[in-house]
């Protein structure tokens, strides 16, 4: 139904153009037939653009979005790789003083 109207709406806005009122040329009908296609399809064209240009807004904004998300968890992984590698250091040392400890008792 909201596309019904959409498009009542659309047929609406344009322009609606009469050959006998609007041809200030003195274009042949087929002339003025052909230059009110171009008007139309310039119009249309328009339309589009603005729709592109909002999509193109909208996408950039995702990416910004999606990049700042991206800084974040690298810096989480960032943090999370330095705590496990001090986790292996602390691991190692306390091996190492593991062995220490059984080679001194053995000794």
């Amino acid at each position: 139904m909201a596309r019904v109207k959409e498009i009542l709406k659309e047929k609406d806005d344009r322009e609606q153009y009469d050959y006998e009122r609007d041809n200030v040329a003195g274009l042949s009908e087929e002339d003025f037939e052909r230059l009110v296609q171009e008007r139309y399809s310039r119009a249309e064209m328009d339309k589009d653009k603005e729709k592109i240009q909002n999509q193109i807004t909208q996408l950039n904004q995702h990416i910004n979005f999606l990049e700042e998300q991206y800084r974040e968890v690298e810096e989480q992984y960032d943090g999370q790789v330095n705590a496990q590698r001090k986790a292996a250091d602390r691991i190692q040392k306390i091996r190492f003083n593991f062995e220490a400890i059984v080679y001194l008792k053995q000794g």
